[in-house]
């Protein structure tokens, strides 16, 4: 536990370090925070864990085989049917509520709201500063949330990477055909993502 990054964040304070860009996890309203016992912290933060590489490894055997089969651009398609079903069923054999969101979305359901889109910025900050990005917990409405970051791994590139350099033109055309609105476009390896968001009912 003491190489973990715990934050109790109030929704009050996430809001504000949105307007004001400051880290997130630097000042906490104290009449605002509520607080986890030691027992809980270590409860929610194994239980994401295990829930999102859950998650992860299914969305990664389904989207591989896929590509086996059909290649990129039959992933692409099958992705933009069954993702959020794959990861619905994840959610409710944990009775959790999971997502996957970004600031730079494809699929406009993975928009991050105001409190995630604060904790992306966090992590970001961090990484630009080489630290290592650790979960959190954010507590608000009588929730618990779990947020961790997703790290762009080489099988992602086919998708998300550089159009021309790792995407190939015939697949870039399947994006556009399917998700006209896409920006989840021209990360590099390592580059952050997004971010699970695991809620938990307290």
């Amino acid at each position: 536990m003491a190489n973990l990054l715990i934050r109790n964040i109030s929704l009050l304070f996430i809001l504000s370090s949105l307007l004001s860009c400051g880290n997130i996890d630097k000042k906490v309203d104290k009449q605002e925070e509520k607080t986890l016992s030691e027992k809980e912290k270590v409860y929610y933060l194994d239980q994401g864990k295990i829930i999102a590489s859950k998650t992860f490894e299914t969305l990664s055997k389904e989207l591989s085989a896929k590509i086996g089969e059909e290649g990129v651009s039959g992933a692409i398609k099958y992705c933009n049917v069954n993702a959020l079903g794959l990861t619905d069923s994840i959610a409710d054999l944990y009775t959790v509520d999971v997502k996957r969101v970004s600031d730079k979305i494809r699929n406009q359901n993975n928009r991050a709201d105001s409190i995630e889109l604060a904790v992306i910025k966090g992590y970001k900050d961090e990484m630009s500063k080489g630290e290592q990005l650790d979960p959190i917990l954010v507590q608000e409405d009588g929730k618990v949330r779990f947020m961790a970051p997703i790290i762009l791994k080489e099988l992602c590139l086919n998708c998300h990477g550089i159009p021309g350099t790792n995407i190939l033109d015939q697949n870039m055309e399947v994006i556009q055909r399917y998700y006209p609105e896409d920006r989840a476009l021209n990360y590099k390896l390592g580059d952050l993502r997004g971010i699970w968001s695991i809620s938990f009912i307290k």
